[in-house]
C-alpha cells in the first residue's frame, strides 16, 4: 500500500512499550514504515470484524426466511380492500 499525507489523517494513540517495540520490529522486518504496518494491521482486523458481522446478519436473515406465509402483493392493487373492505382498517373507527 502507498499512503500519501494528503489523504491521511494524523492521530495519536497510546501503546505499551512492548507493543510499540513489536510494531517497530515488524516494520523493520518488512522494510516498511510504522504507519504502513499499523494501517495494514488495522485494515485487516477491521475487515475481519466486518465479515463476521455480515455473516451474523445473513444468518439472522436466514432464520426469518419463510416466516411470511403469503407472498406480499402489490399494495397499489389491494389498497382499497385493505382500507375499505369488509375487514378494512377503517372499520370501527369513530369519525373525526
Amino acid at each position: 500500500m502507498c499512503y500519501h499525507s494528503k489523504t491521511m489523517i494524523r492521530t495519536s494513540i497510546v501503546l505499551t512499550p512492548a507493543l510499540h517495540q513489536r510494531l517497530k520490529m515488524a516494520a523493520d522486518y518488512e522494510s516498511r514504515t510504522l504507519t504502513e504496518v499499523i494501517n495494514n494491521l488495522l485494515d485487516t482486523a477491521l475487515e475481519s470484524q466486518e465479515q463476521v458481522r455480515l455473516q451474523r446478519t445473513y444468518q439472522a436473515l436466514k432464520k426469518v426466511q419463510g416466516i411470511c406465509k403469503a407472498d406480499l402483493s402489490d399494495a397499489s392493487s389491494t389498497i382499497d380492500n385493505v382500507l375499505y373492505g369488509e375487514n378494512g382498517a377503517w372499520q370501527g373507527q369513530p369519525d373525526r
